[in-house]
Order: C-alpha cells, then structure tokens, then sequence
C-alpha cells in the first residue's frame, strides 16, 4: 500500500551501530576502535566516532539520554572478536548481498549479511548479525529461526565449501550478546521445501487470504511477541494508560492522513506523514494527500 513508515528508536539507534561497524571495519579506521575499547571502553575516547553519533542522534532526534545506551550497544559490537581473529585465515567481507534464484524445487531469495568471515583452513563460514532489539530470541524464533536459515541456506549456494554458523549479536546484552546457530543439511533440505510452498501462496495471495489470518484474530501467545500483542491494546488513537503515557499500538491499526509523491503516471513514488516532500515538478511529479481508513480488523470501514 506504499503507507509512511514510523521509524522507532531503537531501530534508529540500530542503523547507527552498522554504520559506525561498518565504518570501523575499514582497515584505515582501526586506530578508532582501538581509541574506543581501551580500559573502560566508550566512544568518548573517540572524538571522531563521537562526533558521528552526537550528529545522527540530532539528525533522528534522539533524546539526550539515549547516548549511555547507544554508547553500550557500539562497544558490545567493537568488543566481541569484530575483526574475527578468531580463528587463522580469515578473510571478512562487510554487507554482503545475496539473490538466489532456485528452479527445483521453486523460491527465490534476497537480502544482507551484516559482515561474513571465510576461515578455509577449518572449512567454515562465520555469519555475523547485529540486533538492535529488547528481546533475545527464544523458543522455535531461535532454534528455527527464519532469517538465520536464509542466511545459512544463501551461504551453501554461495560456499558450498564452506559450513555456515550464524551469530546473532544482541547489542543491548553486554553481559550475554551471542546467539549462535547451525542446521544440519537435512534441516536446510526441508526448509527449501517450506520456502518453496511459501514461494507458492505469497505469489497467489489474495485480500481475501489476507482477511483469514489477521494477528487480532490469532490466540494470545504463551512466549514472545505475536498475534494480538502486534496490534497493542489500544481501542482508539490516542488512548493513554493509566499513568498518562500513550498506549501502545501498531502504527496501521487507526486511520490517519498523510502525503504522497506521485510521477506523471500517477504511481506512489514515495509517503511521509509530514509534508516534507520534494516533487520534480519538471518531470511531471505532484502531491497529493492521502486517506488511510485503518486496519479492516479494527475498523470497519476499511474492511
């Protein structure tokens, strides 16, 4: 539907981690993470990487007091074996893209590897990704975990020499950040399977197939974060909890009004809530603004 995203903190917070990893795993900047995780690690021995965050952070407007965690999540990061000398003869590649097209069976896959390090010697292939997020995984989200299996799946077609180990770095656990993953080929084997019948329903799915499986419809979980805890308790926009602060709620459940930047063709080139955006009236772009009518879950107008 093309919808304006609201980008929260922590994945704001999160983008400015991979940015100053990705930064620092450049061989010229070694010296800056060496400034950083002397005794009593801190980006403030790095006037450098500290004037990089203090700009992203009045960039996204961050509040002040998110510096002491920001701080953390960046020397969890430097400080668990980032350069992966872990291990002889290692080779480190930083956000390495992967499109895999499979014929039989049938799926496709895309995406980023956060950092990958190639240890020939031991036939392995180390996956690292950094997690922004509150929660560690658990339960079937970590021993069957989707994305981990992608990336593992990606990496045999790539390396097929190579063993794949997945490392989920939670920034935000500086005593415990380390999850790590493997799958057997006969595991990778069924997944391609499951991928396939995905595949399959994603590319025939309908409105009406969309409408028999809202999260508000599914039971309360036990463990984690799914069915009507993604739609927040919130009954209306606005609502506030007891204590005055606003009630929690997924961004698309009420209706609101936002702009859109549309070419000659009258396609949606891009949405904000603001109306901040910039047309080539040259090129035949306009504006419009726009009426989202809510989740048809919760309302049912927009059912």
């Amino acid at each position: 539907m093309k919808l304006p995203d609201k980008t929260n903190t922590g994945a704001m917070m999160g983008s400015i981690c991979h940015t100053v990893f990705e930064s620092l795993l450049n061989p010229r900047h070694r010296r800056f993470h060496e400034q950083i995780t002397t005794e009593k690690a801190t980006i403030r021995h790095c006037p450098v990487v500290l004037r990089y965050v203090k700009k992203c952070m009045k960039r996204d407007n961050l509040p002040d007091d998110s510096f002491n965690l920001l701080d953390t999540m960046i020397v969890v990061g430097l400080m668990y074996d980032f350069y992966c000398t872990k291990g002889a003869g290692r080779e480190i590649e930083v956000e390495h893209k992967f499109d895999i097209v499979n014929e039989s069976p049938k799926y496709r896959i895309t995406g980023f590897m956060d950092k990958i390090a190639k240890y020939p010697a031991k036939s392995l292939l180390r996956i690292v990704d950094y997690k922004s997020s509150k929660r560690q995984f658990e339960g079937d989200d970590l021993e069957s975990n989707i994305q981990a299996m992608i990336y593992s799946l990606a990496a045999r077609k790539i390396f097929p020499d190579l063993l794949p180990i997945v490392e989920f770095i939670f920034l935000q656990f500086p005593e415990n950040p380390v999850q790590r993953l493997k799958f057997s080929k006969s595991s990778l084997d069924d997944f391609e399977l499951y991928l396939a019948e995905m595949s399959r329903l994603v590319n025939s799915f309908t409105i009406d197939d969309a409408k028999k499986n809202y999260a508000g419809d599914k039971p309360m979980p036990k463990k984690g974060f799914s069915g009507p805890l993604m739609c927040g308790r919130a009954k209306k926009k606005g609502e506030l909890k007891k204590d005055g602060t606003p009630m929690w709620a997924c961004q698309y459940k009420f209706p609101f009004e936002y702009y859109a930047l549309c070419n000659e063709d009258d396609n949606v080139i891009k949405t904000s809530f603001e109306d901040d955006l910039v047309p080539k009236t040259s090129k035949g772009e306009y504006i419009i603004k726009k009426k989202y009518a809510g989740c048809p879950r919760w309302n049912k107008k927009a059912a």
